[in-house]
C-alpha cells in the first residue's frame, strides 16, 4: 500500500515554477492596486535624498543633500568624462611625456632644490620620521 509514496523533484526543477504561481497569485490579488504600489515605491526610491559626495541615504538634512537619480546621473556622467579624458591622455601619451620631461629638464635645479630642502626640514624636526641609513657588508 503507497499511502506515504514520494516522488523526489529537484529543488532547481520545482523553484522557478513555485516563484511564478506566488508572483501570479500576488499581482491578482493586489489588482491595479499593485501596480500603484510598485509605481510609488519606485518614485520614493528615486526621488530619496541623499548625500551628494557618495550616494548613501541622508542620515541629517543638509543643503548637500540631492534626489538619488540625480546622484545617479551625475556619477553616470563623471564615469563617462573620466573614461573620455583617459582615453584622450592615452592617444596622447607621446606628446604627454615628452612635455613632461622637456619640463623637468628645464626645472631640474629648481625641483632637486625643492626636494633638498624639504628633507632638511622633515630631519631637523622632532616630529618627523627620524632617517638613518646603515651599511650592511
Amino acid at each position: 500500500m503507497a499511502e506515504n509514496a514520494q516522488l523526489p523533484i529537484p529543488k532547481d526543477i520545482l523553484e522557478p515554477y513555485l516563484k511564478q504561481a506566488v508572483a501570479t497569485s500576488i499581482t491578482q490579488l493586489m489588482g491595479d492596486k499593485g501596480q500603484q504600489l510598485i509605481l510609488s515605491a519606485v518614485q520614493s526610491a528615486l526621488s530619496a535624498k541623499v548625500d551628494a559626495s557618495n550616494g548613501q541615504p541622508s542620515k541629517y538634512n543638509s543643503s548637500s543633500d540631492i534626489p538619488f537619480v540625480e546622484y545617479l546621473a551625475r556619477s553616470t556622467i563623471q564615469k563617462i568624462a573620466l573614461e573620455t579624458v583617459n582615453s584622450m591622455a592615452q592617444d596622447l601619451r607621446p606628446e604627454i611625456e615628452k612635455s613632461v620631461k622637456q619640463t623637468l629638464t628645464k626645472s631640474t635645479n629648481v625641483l632637486s632644490k625643492s626636494l633638498v630642502d624639504g628633507m632638511i626640514k622633515s630631519l631637523s624636526s622632532s616630529w618627523s620620521v627620524r632617517l638613518s641609513v646603515n651599511d650592511k657588508d
